[in-house]
């Protein structure tokens, strides 16, 4: 064999080796989305108000489900599971989205045992719950949660709805397929405001993380916005995923709108810092319309979508939050507690929750190409959501995400001041006054940690 042969031989191998390689850390994106929707009858998550409970409690064993609260009686629109998976090679980041209240550490920790034996690391897998109050309640094991406003924990109920967000996940990672990264960024207009009564004080920006395939078409992808999804009323009884279910149906028509195939496209809402932000109109027809403003808002905005590199870090931590309890002074003056009431509970000021919540949680930063996405166990206040912001955008974030109630759920979190001020947000803050700032002084470090 001549000099050449061999040389030609050996580039001709070279490139056989090189091929696969590249190909197997090529992007690949998935995306899926599914009915959840539990058995009518399920009572409902979120409120706790005289709207939504049973008077006198169901002792005779009338309902299957109910106990404290009212059994649903219906069903608006669908409460779904949604996942987008990114695979690069042996790398996966795994987000999740599902039309409930609150998830707890242990609907992670189900989600992440069935998972890992795909290759999922824990950190890689992040799951979030919208916040709607009109999804199912029965899925909590803390008393405290039981009584605030979830009714008894009813196992099969639970394990069902776990089961199928793994199924989601799997769906997602079968259908994954070949595509490009994308990152949008703009500040919805007029579709909040501070329930607090605090003028224009809320988060505008809104973020996407989207996918195209190879033909160019969009696939669909997840939003970040700061809403508190309460626009159907607590009297209401019928399943819901509220206004973001709404939101991601708008944005899911545009997009298809847009594409130049019929390609069904699937959208997954995760929510931000709206311990004290609502939709600027409540109501069953304000939050259709509003979305639909919203879809507007993002189509005229989507040529600004800029293509992002598939590069990704997720990093774990847990910090430590110290006792719980209750602040006493601050819920008295919420509910309005007079005379000797009122008295025994500015005296006491602190009633503990050790028993009821952790001392300590996990966090987990997503890093992604210039993208600093920050996981928050419960529902930050909106200056308690913009101080982390600012952290990550002084750390050089191109974008930063809040997302609220996720991986885990300790009520709210709280400035300093708003602790100490009447309100719901200042009662049902359970770790002092510096709560939030322990957490955002650890994703200080974490950021940046070189």
């Amino acid at each position: 064999m001549s000099s050449l042969s061999r040389v030609l031989g050996a580039l001709f191998v070279s490139l056989l080796l090189v091929v696969p390689s590249y190909a197997a850390e090529q992007l690949k994106v998935g995306l899926a989305a599914i009915d959840v929707t539990p058995p009518i009858g399920v009572p409902l998550g979120g409120y706790g108000t005289p709207s939504r409970r049973l008077s006198p409690m169901d002792w005779k064993g009338k309902y299957k489900y109910a106990f404290m609260l009212k059994p649903s009686t219906g069903k608006r629109d669908a409460i779904r599971a949604k996942a987008m998976v990114l695979i690069k090679g042996s790398e996966k980041l795994l987000f999740l989205s599902i039309d409930l209240v609150a998830i707890d550490k242990g609907f992670k920790k189900y989600v992440y045992k069935k998972l890992k034996k795909l290759g999922f690391k824990k950190e890689n897998i992040i799951v979030s719950a919208t916040h709607t109050h009109h999804g199912p309640g029965t899925l909590s094991k803390k008393f405290l949660w039981k009584v605030i406003g979830m009714d008894l924990y009813q196992r099969k109920i639970t394990k069902r709805l776990k089961q199928q967000t793994v199924e989601v996940a799997k769906m997602a990672i079968s259908k994954a397929e070949p595509a490009t990264l994308h990152s949008l960024k703009f500040d919805a207009e007029g579709i909040q405001e501070n329930r607090r009564h605090v003028e224009g004080h809320f988060d505008t920006e809104m973020n996407f993380l989207m996918a195209k395939d190879q033909n160019g078409d969009w696939m669909g992808g997840m939003t970040n916005l700061a809403i508190h999804p309460t626009s159907m009323r607590s009297k209401d009884l019928r399943y819901s995923a509220d206004i973001p279910g709404e939101i991601e149906r708008s944005f899911r028509q545009k997009l298809e709108g847009v594409n130049k195939t019929k390609r069904a496209v699937t959208m997954m809402f995760t929510n931000g810092a709206e311990g004290d932000v609502r939709a600027v109109h409540g109501g069953e027809r304000w939050m259709t319309q509003l979305a639909g403003t919203l879809g507007q808002q993002f189509i005229t905005k989507l040529d600004k979508a800029v293509q992002i590199k598939p590069v990704w870090k997720a990093v774990t931590k847990k910090v430590f939050l110290g006792l719980p309890y209750l602040n006493l002074p601050t819920c008295a003056a919420d509910m309005g507690a007079k005379g000797f009431g009122k008295f025994i509970m500015n005296t006491i000021r602190k009633f503990p929750l050790a028993t009821a919540l952790p001392m300590w949680t996990d966090l987990t930063l997503v890093q992604l190409d210039g993208i600093s996405m920050m996981t928050w166990p419960g529902e930050p206040t909106t200056s308690i959501g913009l101080d982390l912001k600012r952290a990550a955008y002084q750390a050089g974030a191109k974008n930063a995400w809040v997302l609220g109630l996720t991986n885990h759920h300790l009520a709210y979190f709280v400035t300093a001041q708003e602790f100490y001020e009447p309100g719901y947000e200042g009662c049902a803050s359970f770790y002092g006054p510096l709560g939030g700032v322990k957490i955002i002084n650890k994703y200080r470090k974490m950021i940046n940690k070189k």
